[in-house]
């Protein structure tokens, strides 16, 4: 269960959605049945995470607060707090919203070793909520929150990426638009590169807006064409429509909706990604990585992983595991 709750991440990147929520469930009947609470809310909240992402809002879910039990300990912080941040913003709570991410936030700030949930899951989410309040200072503060990280932490890739999410956020809401669209630019080249796929069709909003303010619109359309047929094979259904009606703004045409989880046939996925190189991997097809950039599969190197930490962890129970857990 513990395994499950830590692998569910990497297959919501890498676009098996699927496998996320049929994961958490599994973890949620696996850690009751040998009495552990905290794993149990953890896969609970990965299950909500997942509906939300696909637009079905859990009254239930909702309900929910941030409890003492999950300020002590940081992963139960994190899920919880990622979950109930994705659900209000889903029936239209965003002040709620705001107030949740930002505690979680805070409570992790002051807690060392856990940079890289603060880098994954928290300060992205506190910075979309800061550019939709324009709230520049507080943006400006992330911002430089995520520099710290990318110091102290050089090792973690996605801090970095998230920063130039930031300062692009940043960039659009102090009318530098030259400048949000290069790191926007850069943001998505690298969640390509990293294939989290996820994090790169929702990045096509940002994207085109930066290419929107400098006029491109052409090219601001086509990103959204493209994410968008990312989206809806996903099942990311509020994300999708949020870009549509971005399209529509701008005068572009939606591409017809796909169906979620339905693998493109291999004539979609060459006519939309000619450099796909067989159908299976147009799942979420993505297009041609930058020369020398290894197509690398989060899934594959989390199971990798897994005979290694069992072997240390026969050998030493704790040499197998550092401080985030």
């Amino acid at each position: 269960a513990w395994i499950r709750n830590r692998l569910i991440p990497a297959y919501i990147e890498a676009g098996q959605w699927d496998i996320a929520l049929t994961s958490a469930r599994r973890g949620i009947a696996q850690a009751a049945s040998i009495n552990l609470p905290h794993t149990v809310r953890r896969s609970e909240a990965a299950v909500a995470l997942l509906i939300a992402l696909r637009g079905e809002p859990s009254e239930e879910r909702l309900q929910t607060r941030l409890t003492t039990t999950d300020f002590s300990n940081p992963l139960l912080l994190t899920a919880v707090a990622t979950t109930l941040f994705e659900q209000q913003r889903l029936v239209g709570r965003t002040d709620e919203a705001h107030t949740t991410i930002a505690l979680a936030t805070e409570a992790l700030m002051d807690r060392p070793g856990w940079s890289r949930f603060l880098a994954l899951e928290l300060l992205p989410r506190l910075g979309r909520s800061q550019e939709e309040r324009e709230d520049a200072a507080g943006l400006r503060e992330t911002v430089a929150r995520l520099s710290q990280i990318v110091v102290d932490r050089p090792e973690l890739t996605i801090a970095r990426v998230e920063l130039l999410v930031a300062e692009a956020r940043v960039g659009l809401l102090e009318c530098r638009a030259e400048d949000a669209l290069a790191k926007a630019q850069r943001a998505r080249e690298a969640y390509q590169a990293l294939a989290f796929r996820w994090r790169w069709a929702d990045s096509g909003e940002l994207v085109a807006r930066a290419y929107a303010a400098t006029e491109r619109k052409t090219r601001a359309i086509e990103v959204l064409r493209e994410s968008i047929t990312h989206l809806d094979v996903l099942g990311a259904r509020p994300a999708a429509e949020a870009q549509r009606l971005q399209l529509h703004r701008i005068g572009g045409r939606a591409p017809r909706p796909a169906t979620p989880g339905v693998v493109l046939t291999q004539r979609q996925s060459h006519r939309d990604h000619p450099h796909a190189r067989h159908p299976a991997e147009a799942r979420i097809a993505l297009p041609r990585r930058p020369r020398g950039v290894d197509e690398p599969s989060l899934t594959a190197s989390a199971f990798g992983v897994i005979p290694h930490i069992a072997f240390e962890a026969a050998r030493s129970p704790s040499s197998g595991f550092g401080c985030e857990g």
